[in-house]
Parts: C-alpha cells; sequence; structure tokens
C-alpha cells in the first residue's frame, strides 16, 4: 500500500496543485514563530526519520511543550517509528497525543484495532489524546466519509479523548456537514499562502458549523525547519494549542511551578531531597542498630 503523507493545508485540486508546486519551489524551511504567545508542539511520523529528543527538546525559545504521533493508517499501516519515537518522549517526560490517518473506505472497526493494537504494543504508556486524521475520500461520497468519520471518534471515546483532524477545504469539499460537527474537538491545518515563509497567526477558515472555542491545536504549517528542531527530514510540522495554559496542563498531565516561579520550586525541590536524604540515613543506622543487637 502507498504511503500517505499529510497534506492537509493544500487542496488537491488542479489550480491549488500548481500554486503548491510553486510554494515549495519558493519557500525554505523557517525556525518556530518567537513571537506568537500560543504553546508550541510538533508533530511526528516515520517521514521525520531518526530524531534527536535531546537537540528537539534544548531548542527554543519558544520550548516545544508536546508532540503528536503517527500510528500507522487504515487497517494495515503500522508507522515504523512509533514503537521507538514513544518510549524517547516518556523517557524525558514529553507530553504526546497520536493520531490514525482514516480511510473511510475500509472498515471503520478493524482501523481503530489496527490503532489499538500499535498502542497496546507499548506495554504500558497511553496516549493523552488520540486524533482521527481525516483528509482521504477514496472514493467514498460526502456522507459516507462524515459516517465514517464520527463512528471513528465514537469508537475511541469510550477509552480516550478524541477529534478530529482536517481542514476546511476537506470538510466542505468532501463531507457532508453533520450535527456532530459542532459538537466534538478539532485539530485544523491552516497555513499562509501561498509560500509559507512563517506560521499561520491564527486558524479563521473552520469548517462549516465550527466555532473558534472547538479548536483545540491549530497546525501552521509543514515548514518547520527539521533539521535545526532535531529530526531527520528537511521539514517538520508546527502546531500551537489553542486553549489555555491551565487546560494545556490538565489534558497533558504536566505540571508548572505557581506563577511560573521555577527558582522557587528548584530550591523546594532540593530542600526536601535534602530531607529525604537525611531520612535515609537515619533509617540506615536504625536498621545498623537492630543487625547488631541481632548479632
Amino acid at each position: 500500500m502507498k504511503q500517505y503523507t499529510a497534506n492537509a493545508g493544500f487542496s488537491p485540486g488542479l489550480r491549488s496543485r500548481v500554486r503548491t508546486l510553486f510554494a515549495q519551489a519558493v519557500a525554505s524551511p523557517f525556525p518556530p514563530s518567537k513571537t506568537d504567545p500560543r504553546i508550541l508542539l510538533s508533530d511526528w511520523s516515520q517521514f521525520q526519520g531518526e530524531a534527536n529528543i535531546g537537540k528537539h527538546l534544548a531548542y527554543g525559545p519558544p520550548k516545544f511543550r508536546g508532540a503528536i504521533h503517527r500510528t500507522g493508517q487504515g487497517y494495515t499501516v503500522t508507522d515504523t517509528k512509533f514503537n521507538q519515537n514513544i518510549p524517547m518522549y516518556e523517557a524525558n517526560d514529553f507530553p504526546w497525543m497520536a493520531y490514525h490517518v482514516l480511510f473511510p473506505d475500509q472498515n471503520v472497526g478493524a482501523q481503530y484495532s489496527h490503532m489499538m493494537r500499535i498502542i497496546e504494543a507499548l506495554n504500558g504508556p497511553m496516549p493523552k489524546w488520540v486524533w482521527w486524521d481525516v483528509q482521504r475520500q477514496n472514493g467514498r461520497t460526502k456522507r459516507q466519509v462524515s459516517e465514517a468519520t464520527i463512528k471513528a471518534v465514537e469508537f475511541t471515546k469510550p477509552y480516550f479523548l478524541s477529534g478530529v483532524y482536517s481542514a476546511r477545504w476537506f470538510t466542505s469539499g468532501y463531507m457532508e456537514t453533520q450535527d456532530w460537527f459542532g459538537d466534538i474537538d478539532w485539530w485544523i491545518a491552516q497555513w499562509l499562502w501561498p509560500d509559507q515563509q512563517a506560521e499561520c497567526p491564527w486558524p479563521t477558515i473552520l469548517p462549516a458549523t465550527v466555532s473558534i472555542d472547538q479548536v483545540m491545536i491549530h497546525q501552521t504549517t509543514s515548514y518547520g525547519d527539521g533539521k535545526l528542531l532535531g529530526v531527520g527530514s528537511t521539514r517538520l510540522d508546527l502546531d500551537r494549542w489553542m486553549w489555555t495554559e491551565e487546560k494545556f496542563n490538565e489534558i497533558m498531565g504536566t505540571e508548572v511551578p505557581p506563577n511560573g516561579d521555577l527558582e522557587d520550586q528548584v530550591s523546594a525541590n532540593r530542600h526536601a531531597i535534602t530531607e529525604l536524604r537525611g531520612d535515609i540515613d537515619h533509617l540506615s543506622d536504625l536498621i545498623g542498630s537492630v543487625r547488631h543487637v541481632k548479632e
């Protein structure tokens, strides 16, 4: 099966394809914006090649606060880097989500089961959120694409928080607008035209009936400088968190020092460690005394 790479920022029409080729010819990878106040994320797949997580986490400002990694696509394709990169995230306390590419012409239950097998193969770590990547029509009608999408979300929600990744060009051109559009959370791709020389500052082109409050994440570009940001590929998708810092910490399971006072938090941690070491030394003395009495 042909591997599929995400390109949700551009529609597939002939005119758009010409513009895309032109954009790719003149654009060059760039670093994340230092003026965008939103939390910075990245999304990964096997197409990023070998990753240097140390370099990725050391980059900044702005610092990367989390990642979204592809599990696979359909019911047969497994992303070859998923089981390699997730343990790397976990070892570095780097929050992560997962996404799976939906093929609307394949059995949705089988695709969900395939995704779950990939995640369960990690033997422990679980994603904070699971997204369904919806930008494939595969010969299905608009209604069939929409029904496959909501079915995938409903399969997932009893076990994970879940939503849909897509772009307005796809939802308007290849999906039937249904009531559930206004009820779920979205990860929206919207890039700058025509040449992606910077991150898109705000998503303004949303699926019909979807409000900005439903957009959790905005994919701002596909032209992040991969070499600068610690991946093997030339380009890396960049994403921005649309909700509050508090909501990020709640969903991603992260904690920040009160009022952002990192020095006070570090000092408190050192004090706690010193006290713990004292307790351990005291306990060791007691154990030694007991052994001496027994002897």
